[in-house]
């Protein structure tokens, strides 16, 4: 993979990845093509592989890509918030709303497992990474209860995994009521108090 060393490089390797996240959602990896990529980026085949050597390599430059992106979208949404209750609230809203922006996203990193392995796997620990040190944070400073953090961090993000599947992909019902309702369920589990 090659980097692009211009300003109009940047965009054409954006216009790349765009075009890539769009077939490899609507066809699969296994079934997308360079030529279709550069034709819906509206670039030629020898502009692909200036940036790429192979299907392979954009493939997992797109992954890497949304991975930054979504981790990038909610740690600015977050940035400023003091406890870490508002944090949660926030970076799940911003994940169901970066998911409705990237609506293949699922369906792309899902391919991953059976493309590169290792990839999958990194896809969702360098998610939890973050995720892992902002509840440690919080359990330290005896605003969560303690709990293996790593643990708790897959946890929620299996939560939002399922319920943005549900809810945002497959219904596009995702309400005020029903976040309203998760981060409850989060914050105060299933048992009456």
């Amino acid at each position: 993979m090659n980097n692009p060393k211009t300003k109009r490089g940047e965009k054409t390797k954006r216009k790349l990845l765009n075009s890539a996240e769009k077939v490899f959602g609507e066809k699969g990896y296994f079934e997308a093509s360079v030529s279709e990529i550069t034709r819906r980026a509206r670039v030629s085949t020898g502009t692909f592989y200036i940036y790429y050597d192979s299907k392979l390599e954009i493939f997992r430059d797109l992954i890497i890509n949304l991975n930054h992106e979504l981790r990038k979208t909610i740690k600015i949404a977050t940035n400023n918030l003091e406890k870490r209750r508002d944090v949660e609230n926030k970076g799940f809203r911003e994940f169901f709303e970066f998911l409705k922006r990237h609506k293949n996203l699922y369906w792309i990193v899902r391919q991953s497992e059976h493309v590169d392995r290792k990839l999958f796997s990194w896809y969702y620990s360098k998610i939890a990474e973050g995720y892992i040190e902002g509840l440690e944070q919080a359990m330290q400073k005896s605003e969560f209860n303690y709990y293996d953090p790593e643990l708790i961090s897959y946890a929620l993000m299996g939560i939002a995994d399922f319920v943005g599947m549900k809810y945002v992909l497959w219904e596009d019902s995702l309400d005020e009521e029903k976040i309203k309702q998760l981060m409850d369920f989060i914050f105060n589990g299933l048992l009456k108090k």
